[in-house]
């Protein structure tokens, strides 16, 4: 019998305008992680993004999540991690997929995994499952003196570093002696509440902080994944980003038992798109 693979496919959207890809979502994406730690904090950063584009720059906003335990750390999108469990309970039941969101960022990162000192960088294009193994690199961060604001009511200063192809500037606050933050950030006295690069395409700011405890675990999602270096997936990127549904109907292994069909919102069949700007944080 031939199984039809449910997709989700998006085009330039209205609006926020953020345009999107493909995914296609397989059983694997709704299965459980491999426990990694313990969740003690959580911290719940928003974050504006944008990607420059002509005639007007694509902004967007993601709701992301610091899990922090006592070794390792999990930074994700929590759209994403909601998708996921949607994915997985339609899976379970045998419906046909029906995912009227998705997230505007797939990737995630982990701190001190597979090993201390390194990082695991994850993420999903098209069908494919990527995997970026690396050595962890501190910013060299400069402390700016007199510099003093507060968030979430605690009382901040500010560090500037350039770090992986952008100036970065970071607020922390020692009365959290948590040596973590957004993204790849770290390496200060304090947790980082906010965090942008000079040209402000990437903002996190804290919204929310809890101590969680020890009963929740922290997943690792990368189970399966194809193993890459940065540079190989950044090539990978920018193929994908040139036609989005060419590459995803050419990196989908159609056989007798799967098939995939890419349709627009009227039901015609979709063979290629357009390009679609996108803006890497580490370039």
């Amino acid at each position: 019998m031939k199984q039809n693979v449910m997709f989700l496919a998006c085009m330039l959207l209205s609006l926020a305008a953020w345009p999107q890809g493909v995914t296609v979502y397989t059983a694997a994406d709704a299965a459980r992680g491999d426990s990694i730690d313990r969740v003690k904090y959580e911290v719940v950063y928003d974050l504006r993004g944008m990607v420059p584009a002509v005639p007007d720059s694509i902004v967007y906003d993601e709701r992301m999540l610091l899990q922090i335990g006592e070794r390792a750390s999990a930074f994700y999108s929590y759209a994403a991690y909601q998708v996921d469990s949607m994915v997985a309970e339609q899976i379970r039941r045998r419906d046909n997929l029906n995912i009227r969101y998705t997230a505007r960022v797939n990737w995630r990162l982990y701190k001190n995994y597979p090993a201390m000192g390194r990082t695991m960088f994850l993420d999903r294009v098209a069908n494919d499952r990527y995997a970026v193994e690396e050595g962890e690199e501190l910013p060299e961060w400069s402390l700016v003196a007199d510099s003093v604001k507060e968030l979430l009511g605690y009382r901040c200063h500010q560090a500037v570093a350039a770090y992986k192809g952008r100036i970065w500037s970071a607020w922390y606050t020692d009365d959290v002696p948590i040596d973590n933050g957004p993204w790849k950030l770290q390496g200060l006295p304090g947790l980082i509440l906010q965090a942008y690069d000079e040209g402000r395409e990437f903002v996190f700011t804290a919204v929310g902080m809890m101590n969680v405890g020890t009963g929740k675990a922290i997943e690792y999602k990368g189970r399966g994944f194809t193993p890459i270096d940065r540079g190989s997936l950044n090539k990978i990127y920018k193929r994908y980003y040139a036609d989005a549904i060419g590459y995803t109907l050419m990196s989908y292994p159609s056989s007798s038992r799967n098939s995939i069909k890419i349709t627009d919102g009227e039901g015609n069949e979709l063979k290629h798109s357009k390009p679609i700007p996108y803006n890497l944080i580490e370039r």
